[in-house]
């Protein structure tokens, strides 16, 4: 399902993390596969796999490790704070942008 043509189109076996940057590159929310996260790498309903929420924990430490060897900085960008559904930074007019410079820690 993760790669299915008829939900990610033609290229939907390719590894294309752009397609989530780009406005319309990914479809609808109700026409995503539902799971977790709107995955189905782990399945859905009373057939998913038991061990979703350790592989989630895995991920989470792993990504904790990696953000602790990374320092970030401030950039010269002008962040506007906008309230719409959400609370979300503004840059140039463009909403849920937030600039960050990083680099390894020393």
């Amino acid at each position: 399902m993760n790669t299915n043509p008829a939900v990610w189109g033609p290229d939907g076996a390719e590894f294309k993390p752009a397609r989530w940057l780009t406005p319309g590159g990914v479809p609808s929310l109700s026409e995503l596969p539902s799971g977790w996260s709107g995955i189905t790498t782990f399945c859905d309903g009373p057939r998913n796999c038991i061990g979703y929420r350790l592989a989630i924990f895995e991920f989470k430490v792993i990504l904790a490790t990696l953000v602790r060897s990374l320092e970030f900085h401030e950039t010269t960008a002008q962040v506007v704070r906008k309230i719409s559904p959400t609370l979300q930074p503004v840059v140039d007019g463009r909403g849920g942008l937030l600039p960050l410079h990083v680099t390894l820690a020393q």
